[in-house]
């Protein structure tokens, strides 16, 4: 089989490099850089197809493919173009006659599809031409080059249809009986809006043009969005003339359509790939400003006051004072270095998991100890909900992994809580651990609770301005959470607070962790009757630990619960009956422990309540006494006192 010969225009060298080195295991191919040096290669040789570029700087490739018409009429022409220039493509098709037009980037199997059409209707083309000159008639020949007609228009996605005006009857070609999804078999149909072809958007501009062509005797050529009889959805590329008889009056039209839904669908994903690069280069912009702005205002505190340093008769105090925000500016500052380093390194995807021992526990109270002191200077309260006792919140992970994902949500929750509280902790579910940091902040609308994990993007960008951050926090905790081989989530309502919940899978150090632990259903005991249960009512997360810390010292089976203040411990008390002692602190906020104490003893009178405050004086000692405390112990609270108290009410009484 003769093997064709291509030749391809365009200004820009590499792409000729990649068509040739495509395409030329299966064709002869000619490149050229411009108009004139194509012109050149067509006059010296025999050329199959051409095909040309657009956008060039000497001439178009409409101009090019118009001009090379005259002189050679034979081969099939093929518009590359980067742009939908609807009208470069409509001027392509009228002046230069193309065969047919690619969008770039172009996809190899649908151009050389194109190609191969294209050069098979060029053969035939020629095949025609030799007949005809040969005056060659036979009905076989001219049946076959039938057949290879349509295979081309059917590789082209083609059809022809022809419409007569009297009876509005449509008669189509097979392959637009395909293109429709109709059976061939079925007679021609009617064209009316009942024949459901088309959206009622298109049907309106169908009807309009046909009617403007009949009226006018003009050809359209229009985009319709089609209605496939399986209910999906493509694009017709629709030309149609009028048929005119021999008095001059209109008869009918006659056409051609061509399926275009896959150029329409590389559109779409060119048009959205686009916004996401305008998107990415709108981040990547923000975050280039954002991080001048994050570092130079600690580097100007560090050069500022490093300078004024050097006047002389500063009084040490100021001198102490200056060296304190250089010192501060200078830490702000590392803090965002190793932001930047941390997400450049988790981009390469090299990121190792180095797993060792951790208590869940110490480090969750490392964290609180650091956070604690930020939470009281925005006058927050922070929270501590430990689940298991130490040995058995021992687990096998990546401590310093850990340690990042936390400090990073907790460090968002302090920005965006003004007031109310922020609580974390951790619970086991099956075989997983649950780690939660919950505020009652600001909250994140539904639809941004999966951006704001992006690198660089910040839910509110004029509350960012006041808070600060690089918009790096939330995306270095996801993916170092992906890398422990678990995942964050996030349950949000727009000004109600965030709960973020980081799911890692639980390694424990202590086989029998899982054994031991129910399925974390607070409201029943399924251990062994000598478990005890304590409720430790303390609106302070340092007295509260402390306690927690004291009762883990006793060689008991002890389970403690933390209500923040007197309305929770009631309600707790309501809906957990398992609960044999409770130390309650007096002086809360929202509900105290006197009003608490004679709210619980009306539906459990039987319940031991200790008092706990720092104050002792006997009038406050009748005040509990006479709210129903079964008896009284002052702050600070030593082991031994804490442990004959328990003794008295709880190990002796059960």
């Amino acid at each position: 089989m003769k093997k064709f010969t291509l030749l391809y225009v365009d200004d820009e060298e590499s792409n000729l490099i990649i068509f040739k080195d495509t395409f030329r295991r299966k064709f002869n191919i000619f490149t050229a850089i411009s108009a004139k040096e194509g012109m050149k290669i067509l006059d010296n040789n025999q050329i199959d197809l051409v095909l040309s570029d657009q956008r060039m700087p000497e001439m178009t490739g409409v101009e090019f493919l118009q001009y090379s018409l005259e002189k050679y009429p034979e081969p099939n022409r093929i518009l590359i173009t980067g742009y939908t220039d609807q009208d470069a493509i409509e001027n392509a098709i009228n002046k230069a006659s193309i065969f047919q037009y690619i969008q770039k980037p172009w996809n190899e199997n649908n151009l050389l599809k194109v190609i191969e059409s294209a050069l098979r209707l060029y053969h035939l083309g020629q095949e025609n031409k030799k007949q005809r000159e040969e005056l060659i008639k036979e009905k076989e020949k001219a049946e076959e080059n039938e057949k290879k007609l349509k295979e081309a228009q059917s590789l082209a996605s083609i059809g022809s249809w022809v419409l007569d005006l009297s009876t509005n009857q449509v008669v189509w070609s097979e392959e637009l009986y395909k293109m429709y999804g109709f059976d061939p078999a079925f007679p021609p149909p009617v064209l009316t809006k009942n024949l459901n072809l088309f959206t009622p958007e298109s049907w309106e501009l169908l009807s309009t043009s046909i009617a403007k062509t009949v009226e006018t005797g003009i050809s359209y050529k229009i985009e319709l969005k089609t209605v496939r009889k399986d209910g999906s959805n493509g694009w017709m590329w629709a030309h149609g003339e009028a048929v005119i008889d021999s008095a001059g009056k209109t008869i009918g039209l006659r056409g051609t359509t061509q399926d275009i839904t896959d150029r329409k669908i590389a559109e779409k994903e060119l048009i959205n790939a686009k916004e996401k690069a305008e998107e990415s280069d709108q981040l990547k912009t923000a975050f280039l400003q954002n991080i001048s702005h994050e570092i130079k205002t600690p580097l100007n505190g560090i050069l500022g006051f490093s300078s004024i340093l050097n006047k002389p008769n500063l009084t040490d105090a100021k001198k102490r004072h200056y060296i304190n925000i250089i010192q501060n500016s200078g830490n702000q500052l590392m803090r965002i270095i190793d932001d930047i380093l941390e997400i450049s390194k988790l981009g390469t995807k090299q990121v190792k998991i180095i797993e060792n021992e951790v208590c869940l526990n110490d480090l969750l109270l490392e964290l609180f100890s650091i956070f604690d002191i930020k939470a009281k200077e925005n006058k927050i309260p922070l929270y501590l909900k430990k689940e298991l006792p130490d040995n058995e919140s021992t687990i096998f992970s990546d401590e310093t992994k850990l340690n990042k994902i936390l400090s990073n949500l907790l460090e968002n929750a302090l920005k965006f809580t003004n007031e109310g509280f922020i609580e974390f902790g951790y619970q086991l579910k099956n075989t997983e651990l649950e780690i939660y940091v919950k505020d009652t902040g600001i909250g994140i609308k539904k639809e941004n609770q999966e951006t704001i994990f992006i690198k660089f993007s910040q839910e509110e960008k004029e509350l960012s301005k006041n808070v600060g951050g690089l918009g790096l926090g939330l995306s270095i905790a996801k993916e170092n959470a992906e890398l422990l081989g678990g995942k964050i989530t996030l349950q949000s309502e727009k000004g109600k607070g965030s709960t973020f919940i980081v799911t890692i899978p639980c390694k424990p150090v202590n086989s029998e962790m899982i054994k031991n632990i129910s399925n974390n259903d607070k409201g029943k005991i399924t251990e062994k009757q000598d478990k005890y249960t304590i409720l430790i009512v303390e609106d302070e997360e340092v007295n509260c630990l402390y306690l927690e810390i004291l009762l883990e010292g006793f060689e008991l089976n002890l389970k403690t619960l933390h209500a923040k203040h007197g309305k929770e411990a009631v309600e707790i008390c309501k809906e957990n009956s398992e609960i044999d002692f409770v130390l309650m602190d007096m002086k809360m906020p929202i509900m105290n422990g006197f009003e608490a104490t004679k709210l619980i003893k009306k539906f459990r009178p039987d319940l031991s309540i200790i008092a706990q405050t720092a104050y002792s004086t006997k009038e406050e000692k009748e005040q509990a006494f006479s709210a129903g405390c079964d008896d009284f112990i002052s702050k600070p609270i030593s082991k031994e006192t804490l442990y004959g108290i328990m003794n008295i009410y709880l190990i002796t009484k059960h």
